[in-house]
């Protein structure tokens, strides 16, 4: 009981402190109010049918679930006639326009100072969404890894647990007298549990070299789009630019002025393939 309590205690311990840090991670990346006046982007022609008729599907299907009642509305979308389709569609077409203007009367209106908080925005979500990544591929590994090895006063921990589980009424309580009979105890007396921990030790090691040895190579970073690449070369020079503006002038660049990234991406794209595929040749070995 007291073990069992003492585990409950360090998962609430480390959920806390999940949760925490969880938090801070939202204040330091809290939404600029500039970028909360940013028009809404226009629903596409299904959705606007959706919003239409949901409310008379559920009606209708009243004992059918979110995703069972979403599957029945894309089923009615396309049995619409050409028609039908082309309203909705021209709706959507409609609301694209008018939110292409506000956008560029938002865009025009935005303050220098306003235009580097936006920006600053979106490098920090990207950074915590790298640091995201690592923390669950760190998870992962993990999972795998052998348990660590137990030192010498663990061992005498779990033995003292196993005898006193019914002297002690609180696992602090436990715990203390754990730590002071160690205290009290002769080096001879500790050398049995220091046998067990070297032994412990010897039985990490071997499983540590044997999950290396299996351990997958690391798949090599998908390579960049050309476009990415020009935006990432922007938003590094042009202090103040918005990945909206950016991405206009994106648009209105010749294929010829495109060229150099296509080609710097293509050059990405093909070493990327080739160190899959070293990988892959690896991996079957």
């Amino acid at each position: 009981m007291a073990a069992r309590c003492i585990l409950q205690l360090g998962r609430t311990t480390r959920h806390l402190t999940v949760v925490l840090t969880c938090c801070r991670s939202l204040v330091s990346v809290s939404i600029p109010e500039a970028l909360q006046r940013r028009p809404k982007r226009p629903l596409n022609a299904y959705f606007i049918f959706s919003q239409e008729h949901m409310s008379h599907l559920q009606q209708e299907n009243f004992d059918l679930s979110i995703t069972e009642l979403t599957k029945l509305m894309a089923e009615r979308y396309r049995q619409l006639d050409e028609s039908t389709r082309e309203k909705y569609a021209r709706h959507a077409q409609e609301a694209s326009e008018k939110w292409k203007q506000n956008m560029q009367y938002y865009a025009q209106a935005l303050t220098d100072d306003e235009k580097l908080q936006i920006q600053r925005y979106y490098e920090a979500k990207q950074e915590e969404a790298q640091k995201r990544q690592k923390r669950l591929e760190a998870r992962a590994r993990r999972a795998n890894m052998p348990a660590r090895h137990l030192s010498a006063y663990s061992f005498f921990v779990k033995d003292f647990i196993s005898i006193h589980k019914s002297t002690y009424s609180q696992p602090r309580e436990t715990i203390r007298a754990a730590a002071q009979q160690w205290n009290q105890m002769s080096e001879e007396e500790k050398e049995p549990y220091v046998d067990s921990s070297a032994e412990d030790k010897i039985r990490y090691d071997n499983e540590m070299a044997q999950y290396e040895s299996e351990k997958p190579a690391k798949p090599p970073r998908r390579p960049p789009t050309s476009f990415a690449l020009f935006v990432k070369e922007k938003m590094s020079s042009v202090q103040g630019s918005s990945i909206q503006q950016v991405a206009e002038q994106w648009r209105n660049m010749t294929d010829e002025e495109k060229k150099g990234y296509k080609d710097m991406a293509a050059g990405l794209r093909e070493q990327y393939e080739m160190e899959k595929v070293g990988n892959d040749e690896k991996r079957s070995s």
